[in-house]
């Protein structure tokens, strides 16, 4: 199947727009495509489309942020070096992942894989603000810590695809961890993508997005009342 060139634009916009809002712009090609193409099956490079459409939007992001790009590398060059400190674990897995097993990747999978890794972090962000706004200091370590556990479990991240008990199979798509998980698995690996999953991610992300600008808002009101 060849892409026409108003299904390229209409990807390409729905890429764009989506980018700059607190949701998955990944899960929404993902949601769009089959609308497109009229199957659940992905038509062959659609893979290699995502990963321009990304490189757009990257693109797009760099120049219309290009002033706080430099100040990033250059005055703020500190908040560089812990923004590539941060990277070091990932780093780490990937080599650990690449020398001692194994698992292979193509570099397409690989860049899929980096770009989901961005898009599945935002509603974990999120509630981490919303936690971090809503509580005192300490009793927010200790709710994160007590609700992202679970999360984790029931989500099916601490299984191989599958591997999960049946209640949590049935459970973990509509979890915000289950949802990541099956979006990662589908990146890198032979398995389709759940459209319910990515729907609940989406809605995960925008509700956490909502509660998290309302938590903000309480505690600079209370801060500046």
């Amino acid at each position: 199947m060849q892409f026409s060139l108003w299904q390229v634009l209409v990807l390409a916009v729905v890429q764009g727009v989506t980018e700059f809002l607190p949701i998955s712009s990944d899960g929404h090609l993902v949601v769009v495509a089959p609308l497109l193409f009229g199957t659940t099956n992905a038509p062959p490079h659609m893979m290699d489309l995502t990963i321009v459409l990304h490189m757009g939007t990257l693109g797009s992001i760099l120049v219309y942020y290009r002033q706080r790009v430099a100040r990033l590398v250059g005055e703020d060059r500190r908040v560089f070096g812990l923004i590539c400190l941060g990277t070091v674990p990932a780093v780490a897995v990937v080599l650990i992942a690449t020398f001692l097993t194994t698992a292979t990747v193509t570099p397409a999978a690989f860049l899929t894989a980096v770009g989901v890794t961005v898009l599945i972090a935002v509603p974990f962000i999120l509630m981490g603000l919303a936690i971090g706004y809503s509580l005192p200091q300490k009793a927010a370590l200790v709710v994160a810590q007590v609700l992202f556990f679970p999360l984790a479990f029931a989500g099916g991240l601490m299984t191989p695809p599958g591997g999960a008990p049946g209640f949590i199979e049935d459970l973990a798509p509509y979890l915000p961890t289950g949802g990541a998980v099956r979006l990662m698995w589908a990146a890198v690996g032979e398995y389709p993508v759940n459209p319910g999953s990515v729907a609940s991610l989406v809605a995960w992300t925008i509700a956490l997005g909502g509660v998290a600008v309302w938590a903000y808002r309480r505690d600079e009101g209370r801060r500046f009342s």
